[in-house]
């Protein structure tokens, strides 16, 4: 017995560590996937803060390029008539040339002009210049000097009324862009002093952050302010999450200076905050997390019911052994008792001739018979109610009647032992259902147990009281008592409450489950309360007829 509890231990031992693996096994997968979550989260929110410190930035240079630069559609017109155009000495060149006429009979006339590839807003002087003065979108760029005169066909200078030109340069076009960078610069130096708040408009930056947020994957709540740097102090912030997270802002670390790429590059930093991002992280392993919980609850439950069962298993063929051992018992005292009986019957002539010890001899050997009858049909009985083959001979009786009946004839028994046994049959209606075999066996189990289980002086009790849905009986004793840990199973088969020596109280281990099983057969409920060395009290309710 000794050897297989030891292999009963080693092999609960290995399952234990086993589980406790597995578990740590998936605790360590969820939170490296925990860990890659906030990773890439981090990683989101960076490259969202750099496209939107280059969004800023892109955006001021842009507007500052498009208040230096004209429009492409706009021509200077020069007014007057054009007297000439020519060729300068350096660079070949043609111009287009449109003309408006006051005279309407006269029509448009046109002159080709190429300097490289580049368009170019001109002015030409028409008074006193044969040159064409070229000017850039930052100011005057050239004086283009001509060698040639082209002169219009068909028609007079006077006739016409303003000239539009536009000139293609490629040497034009190099100084003009340069002036252009040049003031852009200059513009985007002169902004980068303006304060923060003339160069930001809150409703814009907060646009501009929702959009890069949700364009990678970060669509939920935030907020998001601008601190000047050492001071830390909040210069801008959105006021349409309706917080106040300005503490939070301070401490986060997801930050980036504005304007890195000026040439006094200032203090400020962006910095963004997500009241929910744990939640918005773990939602994303929700579906890995919700399957590993899920396996694990089950894996979990099956090494628990596998263990109870192990235990159970172990306590029954405990209680089993505990059952033959008491059964061993039982039978061989009618069994020797029988055996001495008949060997003084057959062996011994003159007990045959005395009529007397003859038929004393042989009423010995009647009650041990049936006594011995009686366990095995008990025996047989309780295993037909477990696999539910047996069939109630349900009738109307008076269960005043059936308590009267088993305490009469347990009272002798009880008296043996200096005590007394009382009935209390206060219910004004005891009438019931049920088959009076079984009945009888219930009340009779207790009261039985009422008297083993009180070593001296048993006080026993038999009440019965009506409520709304039926009648109630309690069973009251003043004995052993059951401890916590063993009243949960009294109503086990082959189960014994230990007291020590297990022959020291006669019985199988079967009268409380047989009793559980009849009560709920009659459609009834049964509870024990009991306190160790304190009494038990069995309290039955069945449905009454009414």
């Amino acid at each position: 017995m000794k050897k297989k509890n030891r292999k009963m231990q080693l092999i609960l031992i290995g399952i234990t560590f086993a589980l406790v693996g597995l578990i740590a096994l998936q605790v360590v997968l969820l939170k490296n996937a925990l860990r890659l979550e906030q990773q890439t989260f981090r990683q989101n929110v960076n490259s969202s803060l750099a496209a939107i410190v280059r969004k800023i930035e892109e955006r001021e240079a842009l507007t500052k390029i498009l208040d230096a630069h004209p429009k492409r559609d706009s021509l200077l017109q020069v007014s007057n008539s054009f007297q000439y155009s020519t060729q300068t000495s350096d660079t070949d060149f043609q111009f287009e040339i449109h003309t408006v006429a006051t005279d309407t009979a006269h029509s448009k006339q046109r002159r080709i002009l190429h300097y490289s590839d580049f368009t170019q807003q001109v002015q030409m002087d028409t008074t006193t210049s044969d040159s064409i003065k070229i000017f850039a979108i930052a100011g005057q760029m050239d004086n283009a000097n001509f060698n040639s005169i082209i002169t219009h066909a068909g028609s007079s200078p006077q006739a016409i009324d303003r000239v539009m030109v536009r000139v293609d340069s490629t040497k034009g076009s190099r100084t003009g862009l340069r002036l252009l960078v040049n003031r852009v610069i200059a513009d985007l130096e002169q902004a980068n002093r303006l304060p923060l708040e003339k160069r930001i408009k809150p409703a814009a930056l907060d646009s501009m952050i929702r959009g890069t947020l949700t364009e990678n994957g970060l669509d939920l709540p935030f907020a998001w302010g601008v601190f000047s740097q050492p001071q830390d102090s909040l210069l801008l912030q959105n006021s349409s999450s309706g917080s106040d997270f300005s503490p939070q802002l301070q401490k986060s670390t997801f930050s980036m200076t504005l304007f890195p790429l000026a040439l006094t590059p200032n203090a400020e930093r962006l910095k963004l905050y997500f009241p929910r991002q744990d939640f918005f992280i773990l939602k994303k392993i929700s579906v890995l997390l919700g399957i590993t919980l899920f396996l694990l609850a089950i894996i979990f439950a099956g090494f628990i019911y596998t263990i109870r069962t192990i235990f159970r298993q172990q306590h029954f063929a405990y209680s089993l052994t505990n059952f033959i051992n008491n059964m061993t018992h039982e039978f061989k005292t009618p069994i020797s008792t029988i055996s001495l009986a008949a060997e003084a019957l057959a062996s011994n002539t003159s007990v045959r001739d005395d009529e007397q010890r003859f038929q004393r001899y042989n009423k010995i050997i009647t009650e041990e018979n049936a006594r011995m009858r009686r366990q095995v049909e008990t025996i047989l009985q309780m295993a037909a109610l477990e696999r539910g083959e047996f069939e109630l001979n349900l009738q109307t009786l008076d269960v005043h009647d059936v308590i009267a009946s088993v305490t009469t004839n347990a009272a002798l028994q009880v008296e043996k032992k200096d005590g007394c046994l009382r009935c209390d049959l206060a219910a004004k209606n005891s009438q019931i259902q049920a088959d009076p075999m079984h009945i009888t066996g219930i009340i009779t189990n207790l009261v039985d147990n009422a008297n083993k289980y009180t070593p001296v002086n048993p006080d026993i009790t038999v009440k019965t009281s009506n409520d709304d849905h039926g009648i109630t009986i309690a069973i009251s004793d003043n004995g052993l008592g059951i401890k916590q840990e063993n009243r949960k199973r009294i109503f086990d088969m082959y189960y014994r409450v230990p007291t020590g020596n297990v022959h020291n109280v006669k019985g199988f281990g079967l009268g409380l489950s047989y009793v559980k099983m009849m009560v709920e057969a009659h459609g009834g409920t049964i509870e024990v309360q009991s306190e160790h060395r304190r009494g038990t009290t069995v309290v039955l309710h069945f449905p009454v007829v009414k």
